[in-house]
């Protein structure tokens, strides 16, 4: 399952150039900003929340390919995309459904990720 969830090319570069444990911190921030977000998700009301939600939503999604997640940066920038909509004017009511079916699907890709990220943190 790791080799669907992470590129190996984009994870082998950025072992091979970092220090181990720069590498571990990067890690741990990443694993924290994933985590915010999953709480925001959880917690999102469309109606207050869409600009500060999309900041995070796109902060993640280049971590996510900074580290190789692509299947997870992906998934963000598919929601990302939908809350540009609302801030463009879009009613909240009409991509709400979309919302949530991309929420269902990144929440539980947010720890398989984790999961794969860290079989390889311990093969390092």
């Amino acid at each position: 399952m790791e080799t669907n969830l992470l590129n190996d090319t984009t994870w082998n570069e950025l072992v091979d150039v970092m220090e181990l444990s720069t590498v571990e911190k990067s890690i741990n921030l990443y694993f924290n900003e994933l985590d915010t977000l999953l709480n925001a998700l959880n917690e999102l009301e469309l109606s207050h929340d869409v600009q500060n939600i999309e900041r995070q939503v796109h902060s993640a999604k280049g971590s996510s390919l900074t580290f190789g997640a692509e299947k997870l940066g992906h998934s963000l920038q598919k929601l990302e995309l939908l809350f540009k909509e609302i801030l463009a004017g879009q009613s909240p009511d009409l991509l709400g459904a979309n919302i949530l079916i991309q929420i269902t699907k990144i929440s539980p890709l947010i720890i398989q990720t984790r999961d794969a990220i860290s079989k390889k943190l311990n093969k390092i």
